[in-house]
């Protein structure tokens, strides 16, 4: 952990990268830290904190020493630990401290490794202003140089995504969007949209009628001018061409929805068939019709669709069946018919 903070605290005052740079070397000289702990785990006899900084040892410690007091009763045994490597311990009366015995002054060891951190970082980011080369062993300076590759790799790969959007293009959007719904619209939904745009077009449709003039006293003539109508918006400008005069199409009156959706002879025959799962009779009737099997039952479909709301015959293993939920609608039906 001192190393650790040493290293932050040469990245904020020594470094002489560019402040946005600085995420880059605390990275790269934490890494580097790493890769010679293991390095002096393997190659040397001590650590490299000991190497660094001394050895952790205890050592005896007197409380108090320049203090005068008695103490009538032995103290108890404790622990203080006042960091990890910093622990003050009393066994038997006696005190000792743990912790890294060695110099007080700063490690040149760890300063080098640091300033060559630096110097080839900034060398991997701004060639054209290089620092001076720091005289290091070969092997450190292919641990850095290990460090800043996949470091630089790693943070290019996880750069955030820019998203430009050009708001000029929106009018081409609406049209692109509004010529692809167009096109995937069917015949009724086209019918739909056609009918509300020319019921819309009729409401909005201005009186063109003039008032007729009011006069006022001798000698004045007073005439009444029509306003100008309020802007609309075209929808040629979203690329949506409407015809302005459509006919509505005349309501739909019970009587033909009734005529529409009724059922022809071999149609009913094959319900019938159905719901009385007579296998052979519902295929005699799907000759008869003179349709095949699969169009017979799309078109009972979709003549009953309004009164269930749903599709009545689907496809099973054993061929077309009347879904059990609605076969009792189909008998009110037909027997209604």
């Amino acid at each position: 952990m001192t190393a650790i903070n040493a290293l932050s605290t040469y990245n904020l005052n020594n470094s002489r990268l560019d402040r946005s740079h600085h995420r880059d070397l605390r990275h790269v000289a934490c890494a580097v830290y790493v890769r010679m702990a293991r390095y002096y785990d393997t190659h040397r006899k001590t650590g490299i904190v000991a190497s660094l900084f001394g050895e952790e040892t205890a050592m005896p410690y007197t409380m108090f020493a320049s203090a005068v007091f008695f103490a009538p009763e032995r103290h108890e045994d404790c622990e203080y630990r006042l960091d990890p490597i910093h622990i003050y311990r009393c066994q038997n009366g006696f005190w000792e401290c743990m912790r890294i015995h060695g110099s007080r002054q700063k490690s040149s060891k760890l300063g080098e490794m640091m300033r060559a951190c630096d110097q080839r970082l900034r060398l991997a980011l701004d060639p054209t202003h290089p620092l001076k080369e720091e005289k290091v062993p070969k092997y450190l300076a292919k641990i850095i140089d290990d460090e800043i590759v996949a470091w630089l790799s790693w943070d290019a790969a996880h750069q955030p995504v820019k998203i430009d959007i050009d708001l000029s293009q929106l009018g081409h959007i609406r049209s692109a969007a509004a010529q692809t719904r167009e096109a995937l619209l069917i015949d009724e939904e086209r019918e739909d949209d056609v009918s509300m745009e020319a019921e819309a077009t009729l409401i909005e449709q201005p009186n063109t009628e003039s008032a007729p003039s009011m006069t006022a006293g001798p000698g004045e003539m007073a005439t009444r001018q029509d306003e100008p109508d309020e802007p609309t918006v075209s929808t040629e400008e979203f690329g949506v061409v409407a015809p302005l005069l459509v006919s509505v199409p005349a309501p739909v009156t019970p009587a033909s929805a009734e005529a529409a959706n009724k059922l022809a002879p071999a149609a009913d025959a094959f319900l019938r068939a159905l719901l009385e799962r007579n296998t052979a009779q519902a295929t005699l009737a799907a000759a008869q019709s003179g349709k095949s099997e699969d169009m017979l039952v799309d078109s009972i479909n979709e003549a009953l669709f309004d009164l269930v709301g749903d599709t009545v015959i689907e496809f099973g293993s054993a061929g077309p069946q009347i879904i059990e939920d609605y076969e009792a609608d189909v008998r009110g039906y037909l027997d209604h018919e």
